[in-house]
């Protein structure tokens, strides 16, 4: 089974490009990939990933995949940006002036699968990723913005 980052990538894709109606639906598109997962867990992973279920099928909000999630986040903090590490699975941003929290709610609410938590204090901002390629990841869409 793919990492969790790996396949709640892969359900976003799955949504993105079929209309699928029911979990039990998707949870045969990802077995068919080797992807497979409990009913339980599919659940968590789409209510984590802020899927919602209309007429229409599942579909997610805010977007269609976790690439585009991390370059709309980009967009918008990286201005703020004076610098950015990371180390293991977390990365340090240091925003200009005062803007530390505007940025980990901002980073929180993006609700990135591969991200943990953002913590703001005293004009940094902690982000723990679930993986350290997750935080170069992140780090790495960040400088390519500003």
């Amino acid at each position: 089974m793919a990492d969790k980052p790996g396949r709640q990538q892969r359900i976003l894709e799955l949504l993105a490009h079929n209309r699928i109606q029911s979990q039990e639906q998707l949870q045969d598109l990802l077995l068919a990939e080797d992807l497979a997962c409990s009913q339980t867990t599919l659940s968590r992973d789409l209510r984590e990933l802020g899927v919602v279920k209309s007429a229409e099928g599942y579909r997610a909000l805010g977007g269609s995949s976790v690439v585009d999630g991390l370059a709309r986040l980009a967009r918008e903090i990286a201005p703020r940006l004076r610098a950015s590490d990371a180390g293991g699975s977390v990365a340090v941003l240091r925003p200009d002036g005062g803007s530390a929290s505007s940025v980990a709610r901002a980073i929180e609410a993006a609700r990135l699968p591969q991200v943990v938590a953002a913590v703001a204090s005293d004009g940094v901002v902690l982000v723990v990723t679930r993986t350290p390629a997750d935080s170069r990841r992140l780090i790495s869409a960040l400088r390519s913005r500003r």
